[in-house]
């Protein structure tokens, strides 16, 4: 039996993956890393509709509500600059948009480059937001802010590229697979 990959049967795997990550990522330690970010850059390589992106940006909100009413992550969290998020993923899908029309598509190195940059931009924008509409640094220099971020972008990015890597690996270990089969089948 075939079970085809379809943009619809990822969206909901993906928003599957991203509530069972981000709901608990604060509130547990045992928990796996979000992996929101890398799936909202595989979202734009392989599910490439806007109806998906805003489902997956649904399913991240859906995530943080259930964090945040029931899990014990702050209130706070849900402040006006929430909004942030939104450019912050669009940028990552546009990386994953743009990685999927490139002659690098295939290259590891060219996802985890890829994956960097766009985390890089999320993390800028994200935070960027935060200051500014939080409410939370009156009187902070923006020096001071970045200062006291910084230190978190290696975890932000680090588990977005731990999981990428895993995606690129899947992908070439099945295209391996079904290559052999087919050349199987020629013999």
């Amino acid at each position: 039996m075939k079970i085809a990959i379809t943009p619809v049967r990822l969206w909901f795997l993906f928003a599957a993956l991203i509530l069972l990550t981000r709901s608990t990522h604060l509130a547990f330690a045992a928990a796996p890393p979000d992996a929101t970010l890398a799936l909202m850059l595989l979202g734009g390589m392989w599910i490439r509709r806007w109806p998906g992106f805003a489902g997956l940006v649904a399913a991240a909100f859906a995530a943080d509500c259930v964090a945040t009413g029931s899990l014990g992550v702050p209130e706070y969290c849900l402040s006006p600059a929430y909004a942030g998020l939104v450019p912050a993923y669009l940028v990552v899908w546009l990386s994953g948009w743009w990685l999927h029309n490139t002659r690098l598509s295939a290259s590891l190195l060219a996802w985890l480059g890829t994956t960097l940059a766009a985390s890089l931009a999320a993390f800028t924008i994200s935070n960027a937001f935060w200051f500014a509409f939080s409410g939370a640094f009156g009187g902070w220099t923006v020096a001071r802010f970045a200062a006291g971020v910084l230190p978190y972008f290696p975890a932000y990015t680090g588990a977005a590229l731990g999981y990428v890597a895993l995606a690129w690996l899947a992908r070439a270990t099945a295209l391996h697979v079904i290559r052999g089969r087919s050349l199987g089948a020629a013999a």
